[in-house]
């Protein structure tokens, strides 16, 4: 007896068309599988090709008049401040800004973006600025820390001789003021939240 392909021929056994599909669909998914390999080990190569960051060249505190950019190799403005380097991704328990202008013979200096972030490595400093409004980011990774950060790492960090006398190539008298105070030993001044701190140099 002749028995419709529709029907599955008798008992409903799987005709060979239907196997041969079903061989199809596994072939299918094979070559997704190696394609999927294939991507992989292709990712693989060009992160093993990737080249590494150069060395970074040492700090040095600029002796030079404004503007000032921020240091390129800030990883080692931040081990010669003396401060934590810390993976640009860390989380921080707390945050806290303060504002920074300076002025030279009564000339506004922008304060840069990325002082205290070494973009190239991914690290950056605890201290440290986003934009070039003159906002400064102080983060507490160890409760024990934060008092640590001084106006005078600011500086240190970005690559700028300051004293009470020298702001990089202006000597003569550097004047400190926060919040409308004027600053015996600016130096050694503790970044607090939501300070107003004015840096004013003239020579």
């Amino acid at each position: 007896m002749l028995y419709p392909l529709s029907y599955g021929g008798p008992g409903g056994r799987t005709v060979p068309a239907q196997r041969g599909g079903s061989v199809a669909v596994k072939w299918r998914r094979s070559l997704t599988g190696v394609r999927r390999i294939a991507l992989f080990a292709v990712l693989l190569a060009l992160v093993a090709c990737a080249p590494a960051a150069p060395e970074p060249q040492p700090a040095v505190l600029r002796q030079t008049p404004p503007p000032w950019e921020p240091p390129r190799d800030a990883i080692s403005y931040i081990e010669a401040a003396g401060l934590p380097v810390l993976d640009s991704g860390y989380r921080p328990q707390a945050s806290r800004t303060a504002q920074l202008t300076v002025s030279v013979n009564g000339d506004p200096v922008t304060v840069p973006a990325q002082i205290g972030r070494d973009r190239v490595r991914a690290v950056e400093s605890a201290l440290h600025t986003h934009s070039d409004d003159g906002t400064i980011w102080v983060e507490e990774v160890d409760a024990d820390r934060i008092d640590d950060y001084r106006l005078a790492d600011l500086f240190a960090l970005w690559g700028v001789r300051f004293d009470s006398e020298c702001l990089g190539s202006i000597c003569g008298e550097v004047q400190v003021r926060v919040d409308g105070e004027s600053l015996a030993d600016p130096g050694d001044w503790v970044w607090q939240a939501d300070a107003n701190v004015e840096v004013d140099a003239r020579g």
